[in-house]
């Protein structure tokens, strides 16, 4: 643990000011989630436990996989949060080199009876999201169900495609500073065949199952690397479909490719995509100001905006709906972030407002300070519904 930043945690949650939770309130339990985004949960023996639960493989994921908890709140349904914490991947269990090491969260009770402490003091109580029984599973090639999709708190599952090996900014030293998967020289061994199977299991046991996501690194060519999602998807879709009925929602979370130089081939491989069967589009802004984007992006940030309009403008002039992610506490400033919303809300782009977390070459930082993802999030959301 990291004192001097378990204490600036400490100092962020008090100018939060949280009030009363047994009254739960709902902004109280937005300001929570905020805290609880931004630090995650130290370890101990009920999160490990917990973590075991929830990702059986211990394979390291992107996306906000977490411990999923919820809570009954008088508004008539439950609060869900995901806990972000270190454990729920092996890799990093062993001297625990995380950001949420430094947590003043943490859980403890038991697995019926989990309670979220700070400080060690008890905070309120939450309840484990009913976990599906796909998850202890593994595939017909033998490989573990959790690693390929792991549930992403809630039913939306998550997916990192990593059959070519990954990300290619990382073989230049250019991969964007907060990312903590790195290439694999050889790939993963996984194919479509392999995330078919395993989505099937997902909406046989669940038919309700939210939305399947994809991501995979980027290539330098043209394409950027969305060609590689196709397999996948076609797969994906006509398994799921075939043994359900089910027509899955599938999310490709992608770079957009060079529009500048290469608009047929450009649309060309967006209409391959929409024909496997992807139904909603996200690509990822991070950083909205070129500095800070130069900065925390080193190749990715030489994909000009423009190609994010017009693959945002050419996705949703086939009714597809869009979203990028933008992420507080990491080199831009929170107006910047503000107006990087408003750009996106203006071209019917959903803004997805995360925290930075400590991870990759920035993981000696400190996590964001959940006053600001508050205050972002709360302005992005007034933006999305102005240019809804």
């Amino acid at each position: 643990m990291n004192r001097e930043i378990y204490e600036q945690n400490l100092r962020d949650i008090e100018n939060l000011g949280i009030g009363n939770l047994q009254r739960r309130s709902y902004i109280d339990l937005l300001k929570l989630r905020a805290a609880l985004m931004c630090m995650g949960v130290g370890p101990s023996g009920l999160t490990n436990e917990l973590a075991e639960l929830v990702n059986p493989s211990g394979e390291k994921r992107t996306g906000n996989v977490g411990i999923p908890a919820m809570m009954q709140t008088i508004f008539g349904k439950d609060f869900l949060m995901s806990l972000p914490t270190s454990v729920v991947y092996k890799g990093l269990q062993k001297g625990d080199p995380d950001f949420t090491a430094s947590s003043p969260f943490g859980l403890e009770g038991s697995v019926d009876d989990v309670i979220l402490t700070l400080e060690g003091r008890k905070l309120i109580g939450l309840e484990l999201y009913p976990q599906p029984s796909w998850i202890n599973k593994t595939t017909s090639s033998g490989k573990p169900m959790t690693s390929i999709f792991l549930p992403e708190s809630g039913d939306n599952l998550m997916a990192a495609i990593r059959a070519k090996g990954g990300c290619e900014y990382f073989k230049k030293s250019e991969a964007c500073v907060f990312c903590g998967l790195d290439l694999l020289k050889k790939g993963d061994g996984k194919t479509p065949e392999d995330y078919a199977e395993v989505a099937v299991a997902a909406f046989s046991e669940r038919p309700k199952t939210t939305s399947l996501t994809l991501t995979a690194g980027n290539t330098y060519s043209g394409l950027r690397g969305i060609e590689q999602y196709l397999p996948f998807v076609r797969a994906i879709r006509n398994a799921v479909f075939d043994s359900t009925g089910i027509e899955p929602w599938i999310e490709v979370e992608a770079s957009p490719p060079d529009f500048i130089n290469n608009r047929v081939l450009a649309e060309e491989t967006i209409d391959a995509l929409l024909d496997a069967g992807i139904t909603s589009f996200m690509s990822n802004l991070e950083q909205y100001s070129p500095a800070a984007r130069r900065k925390a992006l080193p190749a990715k940030s030489r994909i000009p905006t423009s190609d994010y309009e017009a693959v945002f403008e050419y996705v949703s002039s086939k009714g597809l709906p869009t979203a990028s992610v933008l992420m507080v506490g990491l080199d831009d400033s929170n107006e910047s972030i503000i107006e990087g919303a408003k750009f996106l809300a203006e071209r019917g782009v959903y803004p997805v407002v995360l925290p930075f977390r400590p991870r990759g070459k920035y993981a000696n930082r400190s996590p964001t300070d959940p006053n600001d993802l508050f205050y972002v999030s709360m302005e992005a959301a007034k933006l999305a519904v102005k240019y809804e």
